[in-house]
């Protein structure tokens, strides 16, 4: 069961003025394409202005009330058990 089965090409229909004019065509695609300008996507924020309001400052001093008592400044000393 090694047969081989050869599936005919869309371009074997054609008629050689066909192919060629098909060629020609495809020719001056790939040159169009190849010498197109390339141009740069610039991004743009998503966000057109900062909301500093009233939200803002809400949400930042919850977000601080979360936090607790500020750390003590300079050297600190960290004693872990053993068991960690």
């Amino acid at each position: 069961m090694n047969e081989s089965v050869t599936i005919p090409l869309r371009m074997d229909g054609l008629s050689n003025k066909q192919k060629k004019q098909f060629k020609e065509r495809m020719r001056a695609l790939r040159a169009r394409y190849k010498n197109r300008e390339r141009t740069e996507h610039k991004l743009i924020n998503p966000v057109k202005d900062d909301r500093y309001d009233d939200v803002y400052v809400e949400g930042m001093n919850w977000l601080d009330s979360l936090v607790g008592e500020p750390s003590r400044k300079g050297e600190q000393v960290v004693r872990f058990l053993d068991e960690v």
